[in-house]
């Protein structure tokens, strides 16, 4: 599979949302469509929630954003946003593939 890398990111708590976007995997020349998951890492700890998740990072699906808001100190952190893409259910064997995007949230109001 191929991924378009997406850039670091980077949120300051208290400010205004940030939205990063990530295109489809790439798996030519086949034509099916993945199946995508999501999920995100906190470095710090080696715990990894899905998405969605009680976390300051949601994502809409229809057009491959992600979305970054908090007010929470607790979420001032380094992470990893995983976007996963598995081959469809009916393929053997399955297979997937992870595109990592970094995400650090701080806190430079403190």
């Amino acid at each position: 599979m191929n991924k378009t890398p997406v850039p670091s990111q980077k949120y300051n708590v208290y400010t205004p949302k940030i939205d990063f976007t990530w295109t489809d995997f790439d798996i030519s020349p086949c034509t099916y469509a993945l199946d995508y998951s999501y999920s995100i890492r906190d470095i710090s700890t080696g715990t990894t929630d899905a998405i969605p998740g009680p976390s300051m990072l949601t994502q809409t699906n229809s057009d491959r954003t992600f979305e970054v808001l908090s007010v929470l100190i607790a979420d001032v952190g380094i992470y990893e946003v995983i976007v996963t893409g598995t081959t469809p259910a009916s393929m053997s064997p399955a297979y997937s593939e992870d595109l990592v995007i970094p995400l650090e949230v701080t806190n430079e109001c403190a």
